[in-house]
């Protein structure tokens, strides 16, 4: 899975493609165990540090491409970028917009 990802990252033309075929042909090899693959997947993609791991704009394309994979892996429809919250915002929580008048 993450070959594949990788490999799309350096790729040019159209990644979302590759990306989907490589994901559904994964989920067909790997069957049960694909939500395995999903979940570890799913967690290095919240888990990438920036500037730990590398830069901000690394990040964000990796976890684009990870969405991307773990989309077609699962059989969803178009992906949903994965984000991470901010830091001292938990996630799920919403932020309140400040009226003035």
């Amino acid at each position: 899975a993450m070959r594949a990802v990788v490999a799309a990252l350096l790729l040019e033309g159209d990644r979302a493609t590759l990306l989907e075929k490589d994901a559904r042909s994964a989920a067909h090899t790997w069957s049960g165990e694909a939500a395995l693959v999903a979940e570890s997947l799913r967690f290095l993609a919240h888990n990438i540090g920036v500037p730990r791991d590398m830069s901000a704009a690394s990040a964000a394309a990796l976890r684009s491409h990870l969405s991307l994979f773990l989309s077609a892996l699962e059989g969803r429809g178009p992906a949903r970028p994965i984000s991470r919250p901010l830091s001292g915002q938990e996630s799920g929580r919403q932020s309140q917009k400040v009226s003035r008048t």
